[in-house]
């Protein structure tokens, strides 16, 4: 049985937590990402969340979609992979990811979170058109 919109929203949600957990755990004096995942859990709907990322991944012509189907550290350092909620934070990720706290194990497990998103963010519109035909 395919998933409905509400499933992947709760899914999409569930899963952001879980990314920003591991990020909070690396860099647990970074505020700014506390504040992000309260934000998310409690003044924006999750709907909110899913689509204002997939509009900021799709914009300026996919820009930042063709950047993360590339792997290309641009994403994070130029863009901000949080940043779709309140881009004036865009130098905040760029600055952790060239810390040098993260190994490429680490880098690596954060390009397959934000795979998920994306992945996760398509079904969503899929299932959303779904049923609105």
């Amino acid at each position: 049985m395919p998933f409905t919109y509400t499933d992947i929203l709760k899914l999409f949600i569930v899963n952001l937590n879980s990314f920003l957990d591991g990020i909070i755990e690396q860099f647990p004096n970074e505020g700014d990402i506390h504040i992000f995942k309260l934000f998310i859990n409690n003044n924006i709907p999750a709907k909110d969340v899913v689509e204002k990322f997939m509009l900021y991944i799709d914009e300026d012509n996919k820009k930042l979609r063709v950047l993360i189907s590339k792997e290309d550290e641009r994403y994070f350092i130029d863009e901000n992979p949080l940043s779709f909620l309140n881009k004036n934070k865009k130098d905040k990720f760029g600055r952790l990811w060239v810390s040098g706290v993260l190994d490429d194990e680490d880098k690596q497990i954060i390009w397959k979170w934000i795979h998920l998103f994306v992945k996760l963010g398509d079904k969503y519109k899929v299932a959303l058109n779904e049923i609105t035909i």
